[in-house]
Order: C-alpha cells, then structure tokens, then sequence
C-alpha cells in the first residue's frame, strides 16, 4: 500500500479501476485500494478512470478526425 500512503502524504488523489466494497474484510490484507483509501486515518480521494475523464472537462474525439 506505499501508493496510498504516499497519496496521503503528498495530498493526492489516486485512480483506481478496483471494485468498491460494501463493507471492511475481515482480514485487512483483502481490502481494496478505495476501500483503504476511504479508513478515516487515511482519507485519500480515490475515483475511477472514467471519473477522471469526466472531471476533467476534455472533450476527446474519436479516432481519425
């Protein structure tokens, strides 16, 4: 988990595909990354690719234009 804990010290957010879960594992070894990201004591922004692309407000075109 160093990418996560280097978000958080440097006070980034971090984009990750992973499946969100509904609730902690009981072993924390399988927590994913937004569910880690989201522990109170770490508190990084985790968002999906396709949120990324949608905040960021560029307009991509397809291919060939």
């Amino acid at each position: 988990m160093l990418i996560i804990a280097t978000a958080s010290v440097v006070q980034v957010g971090l984009v990750s595909n992973e499946g969100r879960q509904n609730q902690l594992p009981d072993v924390m070894a399988k927590c994913k990354i937004p569910v880690t990201c989201d522990l109170e004591p770490v508190g990084v922004r985790c968002i999906d690719f396709i949120t990324l692309i949608k905040e960021s407000g560029e307009v991509f075109e397809g291919a060939g234009k």
